[in-house]
């Protein structure tokens, strides 16, 4: 069927009279621009052609609301304000209402006098983006604001964790540390206080802990399509794994350094030579990286919040964390061991965990 022929059916099916048929469809492609290839085969058309032809086949009926679902969804960006530029010209001109579904938030901004924000069906919020917006600040986005309401249900939980996560290391040290340092339960190398022995396993625990949840992140990040724009880029898929692999480190060493503090506190006799303090948080650094990355490779295999978090358990008893452990114990407390292959294991699994994260990727923004 030719362009026409697709608006005259649409006309027919809309019941327009027989005598304003014609009319009304050489009226409607000329006002998105098709009048002259009306009479080419539609199967022709460029994607920005076809959405033009719909919006046209809407328009043969002349209604007061014009309801338009993802319009512009796979269109390449001069197509995309070719069609927008011509829904605001006819919305003026014939003074009509236009209801818009979307998942840019950039056009409902521009676009929109007013927008609610859905999620699983239920309206978050409702209002015009300028006020939505100054509610969270003056940079504020709509993209923002959806994140903060869509978002609220699903992170409530999982700030609970994280509170919960950045207390249990100060538990850690100051009620099985130093109860089993008293009473000598457990025997140590060297006769070493037991709070002293336990304080870099806690570190290296807190900073795990820190690195599991990237890969919910990154979850995030694909459902609010961060994800796929970050893919449409020309940074290396590795480049982008490994930023946030290392992101992850960073926070892990600020997580570390307030338990190192709590832990002196306590009175944990630790060897604060500069090069063993760089050295522990090169191996806090390489162990969090590489725990994100495999967090975010098992994100790219389950591809779901609820099996990430299914399996966290999992990821907390990879051999790794005790190549972590034995060399923050060798730099911090001076307990021997091979530092040189504690440090290969962990830079060897970071590598080849970005290396794996990188591959999944793909499959997780699909």
């Amino acid at each position: 069927m030719t362009g026409y022929e697709n608006a005259w059916l649409l006309a027919r099916l809309y019941d327009v009279p027989r005598r304003e048929r014609r009319g009304r469809v050489e009226e409607a492609l000329a006002q998105v621009g098709l009048e002259k290839v009306a009479g080419r085969l539609a199967s022709t058309y460029s994607g920005g052609m076809v959405r033009r032809l719909e919006l046209a086949q809407a328009l043969v009926s002349r209604p007061r609301l014009l309801v338009l679902d993802e319009p512009s969804i796979g269109l390449d960006p001069l197509a995309r304000a070719s069609l927008w530029e011509r829904v605001l010209g006819l919305r003026d001109e014939l003074q009509m209402t236009v209801l818009l579904t979307t998942h840019y938030m950039e056009e409902a901004e521009r676009l929109c006098d007013r927008v609610g924000l859905l999620l699983e069906g239920r309206l978050r919020a409702i209002g015009r983006p300028r006020e939505l917006e100054a509610a969270l600040g003056p940079q504020a986005t709509l993209e923002d604001v959806f994140r903060v309401y869509a978002a609220d249900e699903d992170k409530g939980g999982l700030r609970d964790v994280r509170s919960t996560r950045a207390v249990q290391p100060a538990l850690w040290l100051l009620v099985f540390g130093e109860t089993f340092t008293r009473i000598h339960a457990v025997p140590t190398p060297g006769r070493l206080p037991y709070l002293d022995y336990l304080a870099p396993g806690v570190m290296a625990q807190s900073a795990l802990f820190i690195a599991i949840f990237y890969g919910i992140q990154l979850i995030w990040e694909r459902d609010f399509g961060i994800l796929t724009k970050l893919l449409a880029t020309p940074t290396p898929r590795a480049a982008l794994v490994a930023g946030k692999a290392f992101a992850a480190g960073v926070r892990a060493v600020s997580q570390v350094v307030v338990v190192l503090v709590l832990a002196a506190v306590l009175g944990v006799r630790f060897h604060w030579q500069p090069p063993r303090l760089l050295g522990a948080a090169a191996a806090v650094l390489l162990g969090s990286a590489f725990f994100a990355s495999l967090s975010m490779t098992i994100a790219g295999l389950v591809r779901t919040r609820e099996r990430l978090m299914g399996i966290g358990q999992a990821i907390t008893r990879v051999n790794p964390l005790s190549y972590e452990v034995n060399a923050l114990r060798q730099l911090l407390l001076g307990l021997p061991g091979n530092l040189a292959a504690d440090f290969a294991v962990l830079l060897g699994a970071t590598v080849a965990g970005i290396a794996a994260a990188s591959l999944l990727l793909g499959r997780l923004a699909r």
